[in-house]
């Protein structure tokens, strides 16, 4: 990860880009944190100063460190550049996300050809009967 901090104007949109890659829901968040979800939205859109208290209490939520939440860089996600233990963490995350995508579409396309084979074993037994 990047070794500056993330400038406070973004650490919004990279605590929305941890929630989105951890499949949580800004209700999820807004509850954890006790308070609105208008309220947790606006940190999101980086429209408010975050103290360093709401801070550590969003990166347990997350699930990751404080450090990872500050540097966290959503561009070093897909970039596979060998330095595994330098960017471990979005690494770890990223493949852990496309391996979750991949089995849902999977499972998805699975569940398609067997309805799609369910139908043509029904049409042909219409057609027989005629």
């Amino acid at each position: 990860m990047s070794d500056q901090l993330a400038p406070p104007s973004r650490i919004g949109h990279r605590i929305r880009k941890l929630r989105e890659l951890k499949n949580l829901t800004q209700e999820h968040l807004a509850e954890e944190l006790g308070m609105s979800v208008s309220g947790y939205s606006r940190i999101e859109r980086d429209e408010v100063k975050l103290s360093s208290d709401k801070l550590v209490k969003i990166s347990e939520v997350l699930g990751i460190s404080l450090d990872d939440l500050m540097r966290f860089d959503e561009t070093l996600i897909f970039q596979n550049n060998g330095e595994h233990q330098r960017y471990g963490f979005a690494q770890a995350f990223a493949h852990n996300s496309v391996i979750n995508d991949i089995e849902h579409m999977e499972r998805l396309y699975r569940e398609q050809i067997d309805a799609l084979k369910e139908e043509i074993k029904f049409l042909r037994e219409e057609l027989r009967k005629r």
